[in-house]
């Protein structure tokens, strides 16, 4: 006899996560924001079942557009209003630590207005990207009338599972849901049924082992107190002593000359400063490698002492 199997549902969310402004010119990007929702909005209106469509929780994405392709607004005011494309909450995905309570408040405000009148708000505090979350932000959502959060960034070893009730200091609450492995997490899907339903077994059974190995590396893999980086601007020489290991992110060179591409680095979890700079130093001036390692320092990816003399 047959065993039963328990149906298991997969929610798949079509989305973009869209930086404004990176590595490349804004313009840049707004090329590729252009044809992305030059390509979208056909294929919604053509195939009724690619149903839904995300824009990164920032209504600054339609504004951008709308300047290029102005015709495009009714279109998207029925596809917002209809909850096949979703829009908002916010004016623009912030950094909760580089700016003010007011410009946070702000923010939601005019997202939230500007996504009615183009057809309505996502109910959903979306903050997938950001680098750690203030106390007071379930707070600001419930103001707003927002009872659930997403988040992936900024979430601490103490959630072990991927849905959380997130209570700020005054006692509001919001539902939040963890983005294990990412705001991609979606990417690459298995082509094959039984590839899929591995996938998400996979994700039902391993956010507790990722959360502790990932959020606790601050802990558990540097070690100050033996590693220093000393930088001679005279000799534009770096060196090092003890095992200094990066936190992962990215940093951004100025571009050398006009007509060239800036500098973007990648510094992964973990990664020492060793392993690092092999990668990295063959393509580099002396020079390009102390502004490397200053910008690391100054983006908080060294965990060890930084001098510079």
């Amino acid at each position: 006899m047959l065993s039963q199997v328990t149906p298991r549902s997969v929610a798949i969310v079509p989305h973009t996560h869209w930086d404004r402004e990176w590595y490349e010119p804004f313009q840049v990007f707004r090329i590729r924001l252009v044809q992305l929702l030059d390509e979208l909005l056909p294929m919604l209106d053509r195939d009724l079942s690619y149903s839904r469509f995300l824009l990164d929780g920032q209504t600054v994405v339609l504004d951008d557009y709308l300047e290029i392709r102005p015709e495009q607004a009714d279109a998207i005011t029925r596809l917002v209003a209809s909850g096949r494309v979703s829009i908002g909450p916010w004016k623009c995905l912030m950094d909760e630590f580089m700016v003010s309570g007011e410009t946070i408040v702000r923010n939601l405000q005019a997202g939230m207005l500007r996504a009615s009148e183009l057809g309505g708000a996502m109910p959903v505090g979306y903050l997938p990207d950001m680098f750690g979350h203030i106390a007071q932000m379930p707070q600001l959502l419930r103001l707003a009338a927002i009872e659930h959060a997403v988040v992936w960034r900024g979430v601490p070893a103490a959630i072990d599972q991927t849905a959380f009730w997130w209570r700020a200091p005054d006692g509001s609450t919001v539902r939040a849901e963890y983005l294990y492995g990412s705001y991609s997490n979606g990417r690459d899907l298995p082509q094959d049924a039984k590839g899929l339903v591995l996938r998400a077994v996979d994700y039902e059974q391993e956010p507790v082992r990722w959360l502790e190995v990932i959020l606790n590396q601050p802990v558990t893999f540097f070690r100050s107190e033996t590693a220093s980086v000393v930088i001679n601007d005279a000799t534009k020489a770096v060196s090092w002593t003890g095992e200094v290991r990066l936190r992962a992110g990215s940093v951004i060179l100025p571009a050398p000359a006009p007509g060239t591409r800036p500098g973007l680095f990648h510094a992964k979890e973990g990664q020492t400063l060793s392993e690092f700079m092999d990668r990295v130093g063959p393509a580099l001036t002396d020079q390009q490698l102390v502004d490397v390692v200053k910008a690391l320092h100054a983006a908080g990816l060294v965990k060890a002492e930084v001098k510079s003399h």
